[in-house]
């Protein structure tokens, strides 16, 4: 990869950053944006798969997103207990009262996700998976207003971004 397609990604990684955690407020945001730009710059060019691993390690290590401002899901594929607090830290991130309640006895975590897809409808949210095509679950809350704009960044950042109900035809397949 050349330094200027990798400019390119890192770019968009710091764009899609920007825009996922505006709900943090200004500090908190471009505390993470700096963290992505320096996970780029430490590791330079290298190939499109790692470069979407990069966005996911500067949003889920140590230094990226912190208790009480989650912005960002992440649950094993079996792990339907871990649904609900996460999102109810999401959605306390936001402000957004009241909480989603789950029951997650007996259910999948497609299951939930499905649930809270339909619950963020009305208020007027959306549910979009960011799609690492591993056996994991990694989801963000955005504006429904800015699903499109949210998508094309993870596009130019080389990280894939899908609306809930393009996502859960994936897996209808599979």
């Amino acid at each position: 990869m050349s330094d200027r397609e990798y400019a390119r990604y890192k770019a968009g990684a710091s764009g899609l950053t920007r825009l996922i955690t505006r709900h943090l407020g200004e500090q908190e945001s471009e505390r993470l944006v700096r963290h992505v730009e320096a996970k780029y710059d430490s590791s330079g060019p290298t190939n499109i798969d790692e470069i979407r691993w990069l966005f996911y390690d500067a949003m889920l290590d140590d230094e990226g997103q912190q208790r009480g401002q989650w912005f960002m899901l992440q649950v094993d594929w079996k792990a339907s207990e871990e649904v609900a607090w996460q999102m109810q830290e999401m959605l306390a991130a936001r402000g957004i009262e009241p909480v989603w309640q789950w029951d997650h006895e007996g259910k999948t975590v497609m299951q939930g996700l499905s649930e809270l897809s339909r619950w963020l409808a009305p208020r007027p949210l959306s549910l979009l998976i960011v799609d690492y095509e591993s056996d994991s679950y990694y989801a963000l809350i955005m504006e429904t207003a800015l699903v499109e704009q949210t998508i094309t960044l993870g596009w130019e950042a080389g990280v894939k971004i899908l609306s809930f109900a393009d996502f859960a035809v994936t897996q209808d397949k599979q």
